[in-house]
């Protein structure tokens, strides 16, 4: 009889050291869950954050009304704020036209442009500056160019003149 007590003890005490690890283990993952929660919290609360300070500033400045800006300015502007390796920014002028500097060229609505990529090229005015795309109207439709395409290296982009009529104009009469 006492080797069956026996027996059974150690039996006992095996489950109770399995429980025992068991437990500690639940444990350290409550304890991981709770530092997972945490740091989620921490990263929502920066973000939450991040946010009611742009909407203060929106509201702060709400209260002045906006009266655009020269290109002067807004070169400046891009200057100060994104430094010299900055190569696009758009920004609204005093008469309500949108003015963009593309790889330091700076287009207003109604410019006449040449977008070149490789050896095809396209020549229209620019109809309308909005949402990171630039439209251009030429004779027979109108085409969306998004700026992030327009920045890299496969497209060109200049003002265009009209050489024909320059040389009208420039010959003496």
């Amino acid at each position: 009889m006492a080797s069956i007590t026996a027996g059974l003890q150690k039996i006992m005490a095996r489950q109770k050291k399995k429980m025992e690890l068991a437990d500690k283990r639940m444990e350290e993952r409550h304890i991981k869950i709770k530092e997972a929660i945490i740091s989620n919290d921490i990263a929502n609360r920066n973000s939450r954050e991040d946010e009611d300070t742009k909407k203060v500033r929106r509201r702060h400045h709400s209260e002045k009304p906006f009266r655009g800006c020269t290109e002067e300015e807004a070169e400046h502007d891009l200057a100060e704020i994104f430094g010299v390796k900055s190569d696009k920014y758009m920004h609204i002028l005093p008469d309500g036209k949108t003015m963009v500097v593309i790889k330091k060229q700076v287009i207003t609505e109604g410019d006449m442009v040449r977008i070149e990529k490789g050896d095809l090229f396209e020549v229209g005015v620019v109809k309308h500056l909005h949402k990171g795309a630039l439209i251009l109207a030429s004779k027979d439709r109108e085409k969306k160019y998004p700026l992030n395409k327009l920045l890299s290296s496969r497209y060109s982009i200049q003002p265009y003149i009209n050489r024909r009529k320059d040389s009208i104009y420039n010959s003496p009469a």
